[in-house]
């Protein structure tokens, strides 16, 4: 076997490209699984696998099952090009085996190729806890089935997909198929799925292994184009019998004959392992050397672009023989050496899961390279992705580099701005990202995790946990701490207030809580000073001391904090003291403010918020339609927003249509709410859920069933 050792100097090729974000700040996807990859320009077409996939257009599913390096998904993308339907392409990982995840990014790609397209499911797949599976499935049926016009979904790689919950989507999906909706399932290994049945109906279109293996005419065909000239028939079969057709074997081999420069054909099989060490030795011992060290240190990422590459590599190992990380994308896209396109831009990568799986033993055997430290590129790496909003990605390198300090200081960070965009549930995929001990150990992942049990889950008594141990680890520090724990201080003390005194009718602990909390955050404007006045507020008013609470409510005028910003204390302090001191006027007028604020900055907690407002004062008005239309609003975003919202908001929604005689969709109403409630698993909610069914059942004459509800 030829020896890999690492390098030598070389001159570097040439520079290319500048780098794009690949991920929507705007959605809690990763944009990058939802690109259809280009087929590479070099691509053998294979008319007979077209005609194959063609036919299976009329049948419920495809399914594409070959090991890796069989151009599964190459061939999908040439069909994809050469159909007349819209192509929504998702590319699974193990990131989102998960059924919300799988839901969540399913229904984003469908939409992008449908706009409007599966809007409940997408709000269903945003909630604190994905509802019902049954449910959503049920939903997710029903608007495939509305879709107007012929449409092919596929699922790429879905051999990552381990999740029983997901293998039930995709099985029902396929089992009683949407009129409009194909799709096709590429798979390196058999999927969970009802295969055999539908193959038994005829209802299932196939690709397997002996399929897209090469023939010798298409092994002919792409070899000319790969050397410019035709290989002799013994060379042919050679190649065939070695590779058993196999597509990556086909190219690798070819790779290896081209690079070495010889006359001859060099000879490949990938039957042991044996085998393909010399066929990457074959390769790299021909590579300039800075793409050998470039490849050496870009090995330890599932995925890369050339400002990463430049990060990681570039100012670690100065010299003639370094290149920049567009020259060495360029070269490795010149040299066809297996990589795979992310984006439409050309500016993520990853190699051939094949390629990767060398590189990795290549990097077993002859260790990392000595100039370049390997904890050092993870955290420079992780500087790359944090960058790009790729926050899951550089929390993986951070704790793999052992950095866990920095790790609990991008998540802090990064969680703290999610609070202030009302994104509750990219918080929560956060913080189910970082390792328990890490999250555990942090006093600022804590009290993140707290608002999101406290203030977005209405889960109690589990926030009251970890403010107990978040409160543990800052009474140790000595003296007045850091700003930053007095911001923790001061959101531990407005959430006590709030969640621990104010329901329990402790307004003047409430009101201690409130003033101790606008002490500690009064330099730090923005979500949690707001709702340290709001509580107050609310506070002072619970404790009779109406004057005192307009007085606070209307202290911030003029308040140069707040000039501008998405949230005003005056603006969410008024509307609760109208609704508390039956102000009709009051509440409308700020509600409508409110709705303004939410609509103008995209807050879903907000807009909720004012919406439940305008509604019940359009109910105490006895303007029922109006009330119906706002409180409606608020269910809407019911995925999206705080579950006090939608509880509350269906609550008066009942009330509303019992006052308008429509007593059965008042029974609808409360039996979605309770539904809602036992999903959320809150400790706050359920009770108040359960006394609102029995004065429903009261007024509706059914007294035997409100009593069971009391009891």
């Amino acid at each position: 076997m030829s020896e890999l050792h690492p390098l030598s100097d070389s001159s570097a090729p040439e520079e290319s490209a500048a780098v794009d974000d690949p991920v929507s700040a705007e959605l809690p996807v990763r944009t990058t699984f939802l690109h259809r990859p280009p087929p590479p320009d070099d691509a053998v077409v294979r008319p007979r696998l077209l005609t194959t996939l063609d036919h299976g257009l009329d049948l419920a599913a495809t399914l594409v099952c070959a090991p890796a390096g069989f151009g599964k998904s190459i061939i999908v993308s040439q069909w994809a090009e050469s159909i007349d339907r819209p192509v929504a392409w998702l590319a699974l990982d193990a990131a989102i085996d998960d059924p919300r995840w799988f839901l969540m990014h399913l229904s984003e790609t469908v939409r992008r190729i449908v706009p409007g397209a599966l809007d409940v499911v997408t709000q269903m797949t945003s909630a604190p806890e994905l509802p019902d599976l049954h449910a959503v499935i049920l939903e997710l049926s029903n608007e495939l089935d509305e879709i107007p016009q012929p449409i092919v979904v596929v699922l790429d790689d879905y051999h990552h997909i381990a999740s029983p919950a997901v293998h039930e989507v995709v099985s029902e999906l396929i089992r009683h198929p949407a009129e409009s909706v194909h799709f096709v399932i590429i798979s390196r290994h058999e999927p969970s799925l009802p295969i055999g049945p539908l193959r038994l109906r005829g209802h299932l279109a196939e690709l397997r292994m002996a399929d897209l293996a090469f023939t010798g005419e298409e092994l002919e065909l792409f070899a000319k184009q790969q050397l410019q000239r035709d290989l002799r028939p013994e060379q042919s079969r050679q190649l065939l019998l070695a590779t058993e057709g196999w597509p990556a074997g086909v190219r690798l081999g070819i790779e290896a004959q081209r690079l070495s420069g010889h006359a001859e054909f060099v000879g490949v099989g990938f039957l042991d392992q044996a085998v393909q060490d010399d066929i990457l030795a074959e390769i790299l011992d021909r590579v300039p050397p800075p793409v050998r060290r470039n490849l050496q240190v870009v090995a330890h990422f599932p995925i890369f672009s050339a400002e990463l590459c430049d990060a990681v590599i570039v100012p670690r190992v100065p010299g003639p023989a370094t290149m920049t990380g567009a020259e060495f994308i360029d070269w490795l896209r010149r040299h066809n050496l297996l990589i795979v396109q992310l984006d439409d831009d050309g500016v993520w990568f990853r190699f051939h899961h094949l390629f990767a799986h060398l590189l990795d033993n290549w990097r077993a055997v002859y260790g990392p390279d000595p100039q370049i430290e390997e904890r050092d590129v993870r955290v420079r790496a992780a500087g790359v992705f944090r960058a790009h909003g790729m926050i899951d990605d550089a929390i993986e390198q951070l704790h793999l580099a052992g950095e866990d300090a920095e790790l609990a200081a991008v998540a802090a960070e990064f969680g703290s701005q999610l609070i202030e965009e009302e994104r509750w549930s990219e918080l929560e995929r956060l913080l189910a990202s970082i390792p328990s001990d890490v999250l555990d150990s942090e006093p600022r992942l804590l009290v993140l995790q707290a608002w999101l049990f406290g203030d977005f889950q209405s889960r109690h008594r589990e926030m009251s946990g970890v403010l107990d141990r978040a409160e543990a680890m800052l009474a140790p520090r000595n003296g007045p701490g850091p700003a930053a724990d007095s911001s923790l201080r001061g959101q531990i003390a407005a959430q006590r207030g709030a969640y621990e005194k104010l329901i329990t009718a402790d307004f003047d602990g409430s009101v201690a809580d409130a003033e101790l909390a606008r002490e500690l955050l009064a330099t730090s404007p923005g979500r949690h000073l707001t709702f340290a006045y709001v509580l107050g507020v609310v506070a002072l008013s619970g404790a009779g001391r109406t004057e005192e609470a307009h007085r606070l409510a209307n202290s911030v005028l003029g308040d140069e904090r707040f000039a501008g910003a998405p949230f005003d204390p005056m603006a969410w302090a008024l509307p609760y003291l109208g609704w508390l001191e039956g102000d009709l006027a009051l509440e409308e007028r700020h509600a409508t403010q409110l709705l303004a604020i939410g609509e103008r900055f995209g807050m879903p907690d907000t807009i909720a918020t004012a919406h439940y407002f305008l509604g019940t004062a359009a109910y105490e008005r006895n303007r029922l339609d109006e009330a119906t239309q706002h409180l409606s609003k608020v269910l809407d975003l019911r995925f999206a927003t705080q579950t006090v919202n939608p509880v509350h908001s269906w609550i008066a929604l009942a009330l509303a249509e019992l006052a308008q005689g429509r007593t059965d969709d008042a029974d609808v109403s409360a039996a979605s709410m309770m539904q809602f409630v036992l999903d959320t698993h809150s400790d706050y909610l359920h009770p108040i859920a359960e006394a609102f069914v029995a004065e429903l059942d009261l007024r509706r004459g059914r007294s035997a069933a409100a009593l069971r509800w009391v009891r």
